[in-house]
């Protein structure tokens, strides 16, 4: 069996166009980009990544700050259209699974990992989200705690994520870091690792 390959899902396995998602969620009730995306990302979503504030919550403080007159499921909606499905990817994370262990280690809230578990689950061994297990990347605890979880060595994992400063941990522990820019670079580099990558 080939080496653990250890997938980031925001940016790899799906988009992340987070700004437009919220921009279209408040420009059409006359609310101001720049103070949405204050509230949304910088005061809510470090407390959600960290499972310090559910979905629910999510909602009920964005609309009581912002006056934001969306039920949750609409919020839920609107946020994850910034996380759209990059199906070929996911395609060919699947034809990997007789071959590799899997594994999710990706920065999320539970509005995400609502959507993500029952999409991905059968394909992973493992997954570990930020707001389940209370660490984010590029915390190095985090990616101890995949080692400790599923019995692996640092030297037997592939690290996929789209940012940089994540990698860098990620090498530090002693794995192998590749930089998600595009799915033909991301066949390129694992091939390159002795991954088939048809």
């Amino acid at each position: 069996m080939g080496p653990a390959l250890v997938f980031d899902v925001s940016g790899v396995i799906t988009g992340d166009r987070l700004p437009l998602a919220v921009a279209r969620m408040v420009e059409p009730h006359g609310i101001e980009f720049e103070r949405a995306w204050q509230v949304i990302h910088r005061e809510i979503y470090p407390h959600a990544a960290v499972g310090r504030m559910t979905a629910k919550e999510m909602h009920e403080k964005a609309a009581r700050r912002l006056e934001l007159p969306l039920t949750y499921e609409q919020f839920a909606a609107a946020y994850l259209e910034g996380y759209p499905l990059r199906s070929t990817v996911l395609d060919f994370v699947r034809s990997l699974v007789p071959r590799h262990r899997l594994f999710v280690l990706s920065n999320q809230t539970e509005i995400n990992t609502l959507s993500l578990r029952p999409l991905l689950e059968r394909n992973f061994e493992r997954m570990l989200f930020s707001n389940e297990v209370g660490r984010r990347k590029p915390d190095r605890a985090i990616y101890r705690m995949l080692f400790d979880g599923a019995g692996l060595q640092p030297e037997q994992c592939v690290f996929i994520d789209d940012r940089m400063e994540n990698l860098a941990p990620a090498e530090a522990e002693g794995m192998k870091a590749l930089h998600y820019t595009s799915f033909g670079k991301l066949k390129a580099d694992l091939r390159a690792l002795g991954v088939r990558a048809d």
